[in-house]
């Protein structure tokens, strides 16, 4: 059995964590949304800032030419948003250079044709990929898995008064897969 390509990397972040820097208030959160990238920032206790970039590759890698980034050169890749504002008054530049720590990776995205086999099944990321920008890849995962233990309780509640084959939890497992 041969599972279809569809991972694919159109968008990169650089995620980190930074220090207090001055502007940034306890408790917020900041989106910026631009032509070709976004930012996303939360403020955190004690003023720790945990800040995303994300921005357009240029164009659409399949899953076998997804770029490995290069780390040292995550300065120079953030070069040209120093300038832009993060939150009122505060510029990426102020947080980025605040940093503790941060990391360059491509955004993969997609959606496998296939999430069970036998008597297994996959959820989350394993089979549906999201940019995270959208902040939807968890709540994904826990709808599936949510509906998935729902299924396994049918099944093992049915099995109470018939047999509890392969085939029949085969059967369950495709007809949950399909709902998802």
């Amino acid at each position: 059995m041969r599972l279809k390509t569809v991972f694919s990397a159109q968008y990169s972040a650089v995620f980190g964590i930074s220090k207090p820097t001055p502007g940034m208030k306890i408790g917020h959160c900041n989106r910026t949304f631009a032509h070709g990238f976004s930012f996303f920032n939360a403020v955190g206790r004690n003023g720790q800032i945990f800040w995303f970039v994300f921005r357009d590759m240029g164009k659409v890698y399949g899953e076998k030419d997804i770029p490995r980034l290069d780390q040292s050169k995550i300065e120079d890749d953030m070069a040209p948003f120093f300038n832009k504002y993060v939150a009122e008054g505060v510029r990426f530049r102020d947080i980025f250079e605040n940093r503790v720590r941060c990391s360059h990776v491509p955004i993969e995205e997609g959606f496998l044709n296939q999430w069970v086999w036998k008597r297994y099944a996959c959820i989350g990321d394993s089979v549906h990929k999201t940019t995270p920008n959208l902040g939807q890849g968890g709540n994904g995962a826990m709808e599936s898995a949510a509906s998935l233990a729902n299924t396994i309780v049918a099944m093992a509640q049915a099995s109470i008064s018939s047999d509890l084959s392969l085939r029949r939890i085969s059967a369950s497992l495709e007809d949950w897969a399909g709902s998802r």
